[in-house]
């Protein structure tokens, strides 16, 4: 017959130090957790924001109203067209809008503001967003009509 041993185990300073580590690397898990968390709705946010400011500015053209340029002469049509009033309701400092029609997730309004800071984390509607907004360097006109134009931007491609 054999006797169980009912000794109960006497805990080492070892114990400890890994019951402490463990404790920690939940705390840190469940705070890089709460960041990424935070950082995909700021993200899902701007998106949103974005997707509504295009759905109320944005009017894309029927591709076959869209003429050929058969002059060298002739400017070229846009496949969209832009509602700036609506866009300068929102934002006085709207200058523009960014569209690829090759890449069709590219279409974006263009703001500049006083200085280069002014729209790193605000929204082409004015309010804190760690999106940003596509906008054009101060020192840069309004109209487009330098010989260059510089445009910053954030890379918004989180697909949320």
């Amino acid at each position: 017959m054999r006797r169980k041993d009912n000794t109960k185990k006497k805990k080492t300073a070892g114990d400890y130090i890994l019951t402490l580590v463990l404790i920690a690397a939940i705390c840190v898990f469940c705070y890089a957790a709460f960041n990424l968390y935070h950082i995909y709705t700021e993200y899902k946010k701007g998106t949103d924001e974005y997707n509504s400011i295009s759905e109320m500015a944005v009017t894309e053209r029927d591709p076959d109203q869209v003429e050929e340029i058969d002059q060298p002469d002739e400017q070229p049509v846009a496949p969209v067209s832009i509602d700036f009033d609506s866009l300068r309701s929102i934002n006085e400092d709207v200058i523009g809008w960014i569209y690829m029609e090759a890449l069709p997730e590219i279409s974006y309004p263009v703001v500049q503001g006083e200085d280069n800071w002014e729209y790193i984390n605000k929204s082409a509607e004015g309010t804190y967003s760690l999106t940003g907004a596509i906008f054009a360097d101060a020192s840069c006109g309004p109209d487009f009509q330098d010989f260059n134009t510089i445009l910053y931007g954030h890379n918004m491609v989180p697909n949320v």
